[in-house]
């Protein structure tokens, strides 16, 4: 066994090459506009969140208390 064997460099056709370059260019874009899409429905979120007046609980509600109400 040669131990200086240097790796085998495998080329692939070019038009094949520029395909995989493509399709990941293409998954990229894919995951920012993803990316952007969640980022900006988290915004409205928080943005609702902040400005929501949320109704007051009552006070006399106690969830222990419910015990047996729903047999």
């Amino acid at each position: 066994m040669n131990a200086s064997a240097e790796p085998t460099i495998i080329k692939l056709p070019l038009s094949s090459y520029e395909n995989m370059q493509m399709e990941l260019a293409w998954r990229i874009t894919q995951l920012l506009d993803q990316y952007w899409e969640i980022r900006d429905i988290l915004e409205e979120l928080k943005h609702r969140l902040q400005h929501d007046d949320f109704s007051v609980t009552i006070p006399s509600f106690d969830p222990l208390k419910t015990f047996g109400k729903y047999q």
